[in-house]
């Protein structure tokens, strides 16, 4: 049975954040785009300057998605042809790795004897208990997800049952998640790179990824952990189901507009999530870009808006043009 690596897991932590902020928070006030923000309906931009000798491309992925809804336009495929390099958010090759896999390991569990139990009361520990009871995870692992950061806990609650329970090699302990009908545009697009000798990249690294949900305390973790599991499935399903429809429709714009919602009065979720991480890619990128015609894959929440990569890309001078055939 194929499978993706952990790089999609750790997507699906930052959609399972989006939508966690959906049930504790209200609607947000939605910013005007600039001048430079992307408004055009397109997954796919061409980034060209006087700097650079050929173009390179920006492409906006979904970390999963089901295999009724995937496509992959042949433009896609062309654009990633005429490139000598390939950058994910994460290297894919590392995260694929028993490298990769330690460091995650080493990360999600809490420090100094701390267990979940010390941060909930125990009627919400009992609910999170009663949840984790008929899961994969809790028989893999018993006693010991009592120690798990509640950030990871909740993700690996709600992706687990989204692929139909997570059970035996689904848990990301068994060295991968099942793929099931879901499929993964950052795998996908790697295996077009090995088929094409093309080398892989990241623009981060797995330690600052983690080092981003650890910038939230356990205890708001555990909050959010409680909330998660008393937001109603109807509700959550829908705001998934919205998502792949602005992506699958290449609504940049609209997809920009989402995330804000979402995020709603927690202003320090789009600074942390996106938008510090936008403006720490892009001299990564400028430096790529000179020394070879480069082709970028990143989430596709993160090209929309004022400061998105897009605008900011822009704002460097560069042109950056939607790509539709």
């Amino acid at each position: 049975m194929k499978r993706i690596s952990i790089i999609t897991y750790l997507g699906a932590i930052l959609l399972s954040l989006g939508m966690m902020a959906t049930s504790c928070k209200g609607p947000g006030k939605i910013q005007v785009d600039t001048s430079l923000a992307a408004k055009k309906k397109a997954l796919l931009w061409k980034i060209t300057s006087k700097k650079t000798k050929t173009p390179s491309y920006l492409f906006g992925t979904i970390h999963m998605i089901e295999e009724d809804d995937y496509f992959m336009p042949e433009y896609v495929e062309r654009s990633l042809g005429e490139s000598e390099k390939v950058f994910f958010e994460i290297n894919t090759d590392d995260m694929s790795s028993m490298g990769g896999m330690s460091s995650l390991m080493g990360m999600i569990f809490m420090e100094e004897g701390v267990t979940l139990k010390d941060l909930l009361n125990e009627e919400d520990y009992k609910k999170v208990k009663d949840k984790l009871s008929g899961n994969p995870l809790f028989m893999l692992l018993g006693d010991m997800t009592d120690r798990i950061k509640p950030m990871f806990l909740s993700t690996m609650l709600e992706q687990g049952e989204s692929l139909g329970g997570g059970g035996g090699s689904g848990s990301p302990f068994g060295g991968g998640m099942s793929l099931g009908s879901m499929k993964s545009y950052e795998m996908e697009l790697t295996d077009m790179a090995k088929k094409q000798n093309k080398p892989i990249a990241g623009l981060e690294t797995i330690e600052f990824q983690m080092g981003m949900f650890d910038s939230i305390s356990l205890e708001e973790q555990a909050k959010m952990l409680v909330q998660s599991l008393e937001a109603s499935e109807e509700d959550m399903d829908a705001s998934l189901d919205a998502m792949v429809k602005l992506y699958t429709e290449q609504d940049i714009p609209g997809l920009y507009k989402m995330i804000q919602e979402q995020s709603g009065e927690n202003s320090d979720f789009e600074e942390k999530f996106l938008i510090m991480r936008n403006e720490n890619w892009i001299p990564l990128m400028e430096e790529a870009m000179v020394a070879q015609p480069t082709f970028f894959a990143v989430g596709a929440g993160h090209l929309g808006g004022e400061k998105g990569v897009v605008a900011l890309l822009r704002k460097q001078g560069y042109l950056v043009t939607p790509v539709l055939k």
